[in-house]
């Protein structure tokens, strides 16, 4: 199969696969602002959120599972040390916590 054709595209969003960005990820420092990059969106916070959403409703509209989640950080920009630091990156990494039982 070829690497964009339909059955590599759904394996794709079958994969677990988690989306951990900053909320403040919103300058323009290092970001490619060609236009073809700003119809993603202008920061990366929102191109971000722009992908999932596009993955999901993708894998919805032809049935096919899902499996992608997204994890954000509030307040935070683009510093991998605060994003590991955040109490967010274990949601991230491991998934999220288990429920207490009852």
């Amino acid at each position: 199969p070829e690497l964009g054709d339909e059955h590599a595209i759904k394996r794709f969003l079958a994969q677990p696969l988690t989306l951990y960005q900053g909320t403040a990820d919103v300058l323009e420092a290092e970001l490619d602002m060609k236009p073809d990059a700003m119809k993603q969106g202008p920061t990366r916070i929102e191109r971000g959120r722009a992908n999932f959403r596009l993955a999901k409703k993708l894998a919805a509209e032809k049935g096919w599972p899902f499996n992608w989640r997204i994890v954000e950080a509030p307040g935070l920009g683009h510093n991998s040390k605060a994003m590991f630091s955040h109490p967010n990156c274990a949601e991230a990494l491991f998934g999220p916590k288990p429920a207490p039982s009852p």
